[in-house]
């Protein structure tokens, strides 16, 4: 297993080019957020927005439009029961990500089987929090895209029970997907290859929202990587670098914080100048 180091974060991402517009870095669609959750959706768009995204669309529940209209002007929102509009944004969509905060109801089971037969080939589906856990409940599912899991530990225990693969790397190769296996020390597997080892985090971050953030940066990134692993390894390094730097001033490291952190840690890490960046990780 391979640790994460800054000169390979560095390697991954290619500076942008003067004359770039929006449509360089990729269309990320965001489907989430229930009637009590609404916050987890939220986070992982902004998540997304401040790591660059070219476009950021979410699906949500009705109940949230105005408020996610109001906290975050940059994304476009829509009802995730709007069936027309859900199918013409998941077209325009160059990666999806499904999960955070969207609860487990019948309406979420039917709403994930959905998107998960609609996905093309040449999408990213990333699945994360609930929609992991009701695709281990109700599936396991085929998927035409390229699947990107982010498990917790609580989450991977599932994963394991229902498909009976007890090594994440035999999980990864099973269902051709790169498995993003969160815990102090995060470890990402991809099919039939080099596995890594992310820096270690602090419990600062042991609360919630923190797994949405780093969801909605793995999102974001996906459309300004060659790679599709190489958007998973600098969304998990960011994140708990940032991470790191927030716990030494703070005791609790807020995910709004670190999103909030995003650009400026960008600027320096793929823009330095002279050696900030180590300085502040």
């Amino acid at each position: 297993m391979i640790e994460l180091s800054l000169t390979k974060i560095r390697s991954l991402i290619d500076p942008r080019p003067t004359d770039s517009y929006k449509g360089n870095y990729g269309h990320s669609l965001i489907i989430g957020g229930n009637e009590e959750m609404g916050g987890a959706a939220l986070l992982a768009a902004s998540a997304c927005v401040h790591v660059g995204s070219g476009l950021t669309s979410l699906l949500t529940s009705e109940n949230n439009i105005g408020s996610c209209h109001a906290y975050l002007p940059e994304i476009m929102v829509g009802d995730w029961l709007n069936n027309d509009l859900s199918t013409i944004w998941l077209n325009k969509a160059d990666q999806v990500l499904i999960g955070p905060g969207m609860g487990r109801s019948k309406e979420s089971i039917q709403l994930l089987k959905t998107i998960i037969s609609k996905i093309h080939s040449d999408q990213v589906l990333i699945l994360d929090g609930d929609a992991i856990t009701l695709w281990a409940q109700e599936g396991p599912f085929a998927c035409a895209g390229q699947l990107i899991f982010t498990p917790h530990l609580g989450e991977w225990s599932k994963l394991k029970e229902v498909t009976g693969i007890e090594d994440p790397q035999v999980f990864s190769d099973h269902y051709q997907a790169i498995l993003v296996s969160k815990s102090h020390q995060t470890k990402i597997y991809q099919p039939s290859g080099l596995s890594y080892s992310n820096i270690s985090g602090n419990p600062g971050m042991a609360i919630g929202g923190m797994g949405d953030c780093l969801a909605g940066m793995i999102t974001g990134l996906m459309g300004q990587c060659s790679s599709h692993l190489g958007a998973v390894l600098i969304a998990c390094y960011m994140h708990t670098a940032i991470a790191n730097r927030i716990y030494q001033n703070n005791y609790i490291v807020l995910p709004s914080r670190i999103i909030q952190s995003i650009p400026g840690f960008m600027k320096d890490l793929f823009q330095p100048k002279g050696n900030q960046i180590e300085r502040r990780i």
